[in-house]
């Protein structure tokens, strides 16, 4: 059992440590910060920071909860106002990390199982952002916005994994003038070995009232969406099977996107640059192909394939 402490004046600490040659590190460095870490197993390792210089500041929450072997947890919060990460670990050799600069934002990881990693960084105002994993050998990242730049605020990100050797990432973009906000991105995978990747937002322009959908069941399915930027966009994927594949693209404004396939080794391609543009694919059986290309307004196009 090993502890490295650094306190303040009215910081909390609870710690509970059921075996031994588990190790935590805490620093807390201002008022009102709050630590609970428990750990069960053996090799455990649970890193706390909570760095916070304002005079403004509220609290910053963190709790740690491990049980297995070689797992480990770290957390960084630098930030104004009330602030919570959980991080949440059963099994061996799983590994979470959490990074928060900014002010009332929520974090949370859950991992079940041997060998998986998720990694969230939120660097903005007023975000929720949440990973669940069971599995094995599952990866999860989430970015929203940088240090420098924070992507806005009230966006929520949300990633659940069952299943094993699945990937899944999504990214927030900051635009110059913070006003990345309202966004939503949910990604469900249930299978092995199945690939998710959202993207919302570049610096330079605002994109906000976006919403992000990818269901995928099955395995070695893909599945991409990006909206470079825009408002009130929406794109919705759900794929059952194997090796099937759907990449959504928009540039615009409420434009919408659907794409639903069943089978295997299927694939979609759908391009909207414009405003208030439709397009919805359904695909079912195997090796079905379908590309749709939208530019200007107001344009319509609908796909339906089925293969025997």
């Amino acid at each position: 059992m090993h502890f490295i402490l650094k306190l303040a004046a009215a910081s909390l600490l609870i710690i509970t440590s059921l075996s031994a040659q588990n190790q935590q590190n805490i620093f807390q460095s201002d008022i009102n910060d709050v630590t609970l870490i428990t750990q069960e197993g053996s090799l455990n390792k649970a890193t706390v920071e909570q760095l916070n210089s304002s005079l403004h500041q509220e609290k910053l929450f963190t709790y740690i909860h491990q049980n297995g072997v070689g797992n480990e947890a770290e957390v960084k919060i630098a930030g104004v106002g009330n602030q919570f990460s959980e991080v949440y670990q059963t099994g061996d050799f799983n590994k979470a990390v959490i990074t928060q600069i900014g002010e009332s934002n929520i974090t949370k990881i859950v991992q079940e199982s041997d060998q998986n990693f998720a990694e969230i960084k939120l660097f903005g105002l007023q975000n929720t952002a949440r990973i669940f994993q069971i599995g094995f050998s599952n990866k999860t990242l989430q970015e929203l916005g940088s240090v420098r730049k924070p992507p806005g605020s009230d966006n929520l990100f949300e990633i659940s994994q069952i299943g094993n050797l699945n990937d899944a990432k999504q990214i927030l973009r900051a635009s110059s003038s913070f006003a990345n906000s309202y966004n939503t991105a949910i990604i469900k995978q249930k299978g092995n070995q199945n690939t998710a990747f959202q993207q919302i937002g570049t610096e330079s322009e605002i994109s906000s009232n976006n919403i992000l959908t990818i269901n995928q069941t099955g395995s070695e399915n893909i599945s991409q969406q990006v909206i470079h930027f825009g408002k009130n966009n929406s794109v919705f994927s759900f794929q059952d099977g194997i090796g099937n594949e759907s990449y959504v693209f928009q540039l615009g404004n409420m434009n919408d996107a659907e794409v639903y396939q069943y089978g295997s080794l299927n694939y979609s391609f759908i391009n909207q640059n414009g405003t208030e543009n439709f397009a919805y694919v359904f695909q079912s059986g195997d090796g079905n192909f379908s590309r749709i290309n939208q530019v200007g307004s107001s344009n319509y196009a609908s796909v339906i394939q089925k293969s025997f």
